[in-house]
């Protein structure tokens, strides 16, 4: 099986396409021309996840975590070959694509937040109520990165800047700002979502 089929067999698998309505409600279908998101991209339809859900809204220390997310295992394979094994979120929902990472203090235990696509994107992100730091890497259908930025925290409103990729994407990983090379996404690194819960 190829690379390409084995990320298009685990976002089938998982039954996962991530998407989200924009501000100006542009990116509420898939397919849409260079949509506005919040913290994920164009809506599509995809049913339950199989994975345990992460259900804590609070830490002791007062942090706000996701709600309702999967938490699946995914792989990063680096350019020398090695596999680290990672735990990410997944938004599966057309709810939680509209809720990504906003209003959140702390991803927990989790490292990082990936969107499916079941087909290439062009869509920007942007960062409307989220309140941490973000960097954002687009992936192609293989798991390679097309781009990756930085974004910054942005309240409410319909002015906050948006994020676009350098070309179509598939897979969009956010983690905190600065932590995609402790991730394992540099340079001709991939991304696998593999798919299974992952135990956090």
């Amino acid at each position: 099986m190829t690379r390409r089929s084995l990320v298009l067999a685990a976002a089938l698998g998982l039954a996962v396409a991530a998407g989200c309505g924009g501000g100006d409600g542009a990116g509420d279908a898939a397919g849409a021309a260079d949509p506005v998101v919040t913290t994920a991209g164009p809506t599509t339809t995809a049913g339950p996840s199989t994975s345990e859900r992460v259900t804590t809204t609070s830490a002791p220390d007062g942090e706000v975590l996701p709600e309702g997310f999967a938490a699946v295992a995914a792989v990063v394979v680096t350019g020398a070959g090695e596999r680290l094994d990672r735990c990410v979120l997944v938004a599966d929902t057309p709810e939680l694509r509209r809720q990504g990472l906003m209003e959140v203090t702390s991803l927990g235990a989790a490292d990082g937040m990936v969107f499916v696509f079941d087909a290439d994107t062009t869509g920007g992100f942007w960062m409307r109520n989220t309140r941490i730091p973000l960097s954002i890497a687009f992936l192609d259908a293989e798991g390679a990165i097309v781009s990756t930025a930085d974004m910054a925290p942005c309240p409410d409103g319909e002015d906050c800047p948006t994020y676009p990729p350098d070309g179509p994407y598939r897979l969009a990983l956010e983690v905190p700002q600065g932590e995609l090379a402790s991730f394992g996404l540099v340079d001709d690194a991939r991304l696998e979502v593999v798919g299974g819960a992952c135990g956090i």
